[in-house]
């Protein structure tokens, strides 16, 4: 009895140190979700511990933006969309001030900016290469570039003025935010349908989603320093024929896409259910390519008419060129799952 009261002793000391062994040993992620509410929906829970390690403040900092961005509800209405961004745009500029990360006379919007590049090479250095890390890093960044987003295009909205050229606007990032939601569901279905059922498709398309959304950013980018009379890229076409070249490499790669003609000993389907998924994402990819073009029609008539309120006679078309400079480089996204 007194041995066993001696080896009950003896575990609890040990386990106790075990425990305490444990709390020194806690790593920064562990730290981190313990501060989060719903932590399997915040950016902490899938980033790395080599990642939470290196710059935890940080990472804490950009996990709202994370949740909200990924969050059902986004995009509500476009105002309430630029209010918290630019609500979230104010906690970046704080973290900016108080790591002394250059000149505190800077912008907000470029503080900010500041901030996000950081970000950007934060996640760059991770070393992991697995399926779950490429996917995590690309929707990581591209929810980088939402907020890039709508920090250029509030940037926009304050060198106009005039208010119906700021309602231009507005009208304008509103369709292209239906614009690009068809483009990505189409250049989700085509990879899917591309490379079914198999595991590279998860990062594909969440590298294709980032692709999508950095071109749209840029090209306010483009158009703001075009007004601001800074170095900027105009590398577009006439824009009917921007809207050709991106309706007609989906259609191109939806064609390849095609399983009417496979015989049933090349089905790459392992049942009929899967091939019934097949042939609805088909169906589905084909309806939204068709609604695609009326939609584009009237964004080009928009760019048609802030063109003409925005620039000179000497720059005529130049915003047009500019705004189809996104249509393009979405059509080549398309064209790699070619």
């Amino acid at each position: 009895m007194k041995k066993t009261a001696i080896l009950f002793v003896i575990i609890s000391v040990l386990y106790g140190c075990n425990k305490k062994t444990e709390n020194v040993a806690k790593s920064a992620k562990d730290c981190l979700l313990e501060s989060v509410t719903d932590s399997v929906e915040s950016l902490i829970f899938w980033t790395s511990d080599t990642v939470c390690s290196q710059n935890p403040e940080l990472v804490k900092l950009l996990d709202p933006l994370y949740k909200h961005v990924r969050s059902d509800s986004f995009p509500s209405s476009m105002k309430k969309e630029l209010e918290w961004m630019e609500q979230y745009r104010n906690q970046l500029c704080t973290y900016y001030d108080t790591n002394h990360l250059g000149s505190d006379t800077i912008a907000s919007y470029a503080k900010a900016d500041t901030v996000l590049n950081l970000a950007d090479r934060l996640f760059d250095a991770d070393d992991d290469w697995s399926t779950m890390g490429m996917i995590v890093r690309n929707s990581t960044k591209c929810t980088f570039d939402v907020c890039r987003k709508y920090g250029t295009f509030g940037q926009l909205l304050d060198c106009v003025k005039e208010p119906p050229i700021s309602e231009l606007l507005y009208k304008e990032f509103q369709l292209s935010d239906s614009i690009e939601g068809f483009v990505q569901l189409i250049s989700a279905n085509l990879t899917r349908m591309r490379y079914w059922g198999g595991s590279i498709v998860g990062v594909i398309s969440t590298n294709n989603h980032e692709s999508i959304t950095e071109a749209r950013w840029k090209m306010y980018q483009n158009q703001l320093d075009m007004i601001r009379d800074i170095k900027w890229e105009a590398k577009g076409v006439v824009p009917s024929c921007a809207v050709n070249l991106l309706i007609d490499c989906c259609n191109k790669v939806l064609l390849e896409d095609d399983i009417s003609h496979l015989q049933s000993i090349d089905s790459p389907f392992s049942n009929e259910a899967e091939k019934e998924s097949y042939i609805e994402s088909y169906k589905n990819t084909k309806s939204c390519i068709n609604d695609l073009r009326p939609l584009l029609k009237e964004w080009i008539g928009i760019w048609n008419k802030l063109d003409y309120e925005l620039m000179s006679d000497g720059s005529r078309h130049c915003s047009e060129l500019v705004a189809t400079s996104m249509l393009i480089e979405w059509a080549n996204t398309i064209s790699y799952i070619y």
